[in-house]
Parts: structure tokens; C-alpha cells; sequence
């Protein structure tokens, strides 16, 4: 019997209903404010167990995220996807211990690295693992921070200031495949036999390893010893990502986020904009040899 109250957008109870499965009751569970349709809501099936239904962003596909996270280490480091279609998701509800940044235990953080080694090990049937040209992600930051500017997010003189931040950075050309994009603290279950398993997965897709370490970082944010432990965990699982340039991949996802936040009308930008301004003071992102002018 559907008693989905009625917050439930209709193109998702479309979806549960085409499913098969029968359900008791929903309740929204959508943690941040958007613009835009992206929502989540907790559901009780009538067998008893309980599952999450999600309405994605306009544009990203269902079917993608299912095929990405349906082999090897995805199916197990992430919620395992029950069905999906269009912008709709049905997947597992994942029960265990919320993680927390400050009071995540060292030997968890070191594990939360090997899970993301894991799933950037994970083998993709399309694509593969390829070179990420870095001209490209130079490009996509100084559109994100224009974009920023023009907003009244950052005054003239910061973005000018961050463009040559910018412009001495030379990061050398990093390896992608299978990223999440959103793999931070806040996002993560320990799970009693799994280990950490992501629960928010909407953002899966092929990128630069790096960035996805920088998103972590940044996101959750790790800083000094949590930082430490969770590179190490990245590191000794076999994670291919070259952390050299960790530091430009991480002024990008600052960047981005902070560009996505301002798209899809979250209101929660202001920790993003902040570590941008720390930029501006802190070292150039230049490594060995003469920064290389970017037009």
C-alpha cells in the first residue's frame, strides 16, 4: 500500500511504484537547501528493511551510477544501487556509525583512505584509466572563480589575486577513472563487517583521481594528522593517484564546490569562499622550475 506522504516529488513515486517493490511510508531526509530537485527520503519497505530514495541533480543519470558502482570495490566501499533510472535512485540504507571529523579514530581515517584507493581501483568498462590533461582543470578553475566574481561572491581584487595564484601553478598531468566526488566524513557509515561505506553517491563518474583526494580534504575538512593518516591509508592500498600536486587539485575543488553551491542556490558557501582567501596569502602552487604563464 503507497502511503508516501506528499512531499514526495511524483516523478519519484512513479519510479517506486514501476519498481516492484512495495513500500509503507517515507519521510525527506534532503540535508541541505537547493534550488534545484535533488532530494532524499528514507523509505520502510513492507518486508521490513529500508532503503533510500534520491532524486538527482537535473543531468546526471541514474543508469550511469548504477553501472559505475555495480563492480569490484564500488559495490562494496558505496550503498549497493536497488534500482535506477532516469534521475532516480533506489539503493540500500546502510545502517552503522555516522563518522564525525573530530572524533574519527586514527586507525578509521587510515581505513576511509584504503576504501577510496579501493574504489579508484576499481576497473571501469568505459574510458579506463587515462591521462587527465592539466590545461583543462587550470581552465575549469579560472571559469570558477570568474563565475564567483561576477556573483559578488569574491571582490575584483581577490580574484585577480587568485588568478595569479593560478597562473604560477604548474600541475603535471595526472591519471583518472572511477571518482566519487563527494567521499567525505560526513557521507560515510562504518559499517560493523564493510569497514567506511559512502552512502551519498549521486556525484560518481570518471575524473581526476587527485581532485577526488582534494574533494575529501577539503570537504570534510582534513588537516594535519587526519590529513596524514588518510593519505597513508590512500596510499598503501595501491590508490594511483600522484599526490605532487595535491595542493592545486585542492584550490580546485575549493573552487568548484564553492562555484556548485552558487549554481544550485545551497546556501552553505561560506567555508569554501574562506579557503579560497587563505590561498591568496598562502605559497604559489608552483613546483620546481619557472611557473608557465597560463592564457
Amino acid at each position: 500500500m503507497d502511503t508516501l506522504d506528499n512531499t514526495v516529488p511524483e516523478e519519484l513515486r512513479e519510479f517506486l511504484r514501476d519498481t516492484g517493490v512495495a513500500w509503507l511510508e517515507a519521510r525527506e531526509i534532503t540535508a541541505r537547501p537547493w534550488k534545484a530537485s535533488k532530494r532524499a527520503f528514507h523509505v520502510r519497505l513492507v518486508d521490513g528493511r529500508a532503503a533510500k530514495a534520491r532524486l538527482l541533480l537535473d543531468g546526471r543519470s541514474a543508469e550511469d551510477i548504477a553501472s559505475l558502482l555495480g563492480e569490484g570495490a564500488a559495490s562494496r566501499c558505496c550503498a549497493r544501487i536497488i534500482h535506477g533510472r532516469g534521475r532516480c535512485l533506489l539503493e540500500e540504507w546502510v545502517d552503522g556509525e555516522l563518522l564525525r571529523g573530530s572524533t574519527t579514530a586514527p586507525e578509521v581515517l587510515v581505513e576511509c583512505g584504503r576504501a577510496l584507493a579501493d574504489i579508484h581501483r576499481t576497473p571501469v568498462t568505459r574510458d579506463g584509466i587515462v591521462s587527465a590533461e592539466p590545461a583543462s582543470a587550470i581552465d575549469r578553475v579560472r571559469n570558477d572563480l570568474l563565475a564567483l566574481r561576477s556573483a559578488g561572491c569574491l571582490t575584483d581584487s581577490e580574484a585577480a589575486a587568485l588568478m595569479g595564484v593560478l597562473e604560477a601553478a604548474t600541475p603535471a598531468p595526472g591519471l583518472q577513472g572511477l571518482v566519487h566526488l563527494d567521499y567525505c566524513l560526513d557521507n560515510i557509515i562504518l559499517h560493523a563487517d564493510r569497514g567506511p561505506v559512502c552512502i551519498d553517491n549521486e556525484t560518481v563518474r570518471i575524473g581526476p583521481f587527485a581532485l577526488d583526494i582534494a574533494r575529501t580534504i577539503t570537504r570534510c575538512p582534513l588537516d594535519g594528522d587526519s590529513r596524514e593518516r588518510f593519505l597513508a591509508g590512500y596510499v598503501a592500498a595501491g590508490g594511483p593517484a600522484d599526490l605532487q600536486d595535491l595542493d592545486f587539485w585542492c584550490l580546485a575543488a575549493d573552487a568548484w564546490s564553492a562555484r556548485l553551491r552558487l549554481e544550485y542556490g545551497n546556501t552553505a558557501i561560506e567555508p569554501q569562499l574562506a579557503a579560497l582567501r587563505r590561498r591568496i596569502e598562502a605559497r604559489p602552487l608552483s613546483t620546481e622550475g619557472s611557473p608557465r604563464p597560463v592564457r
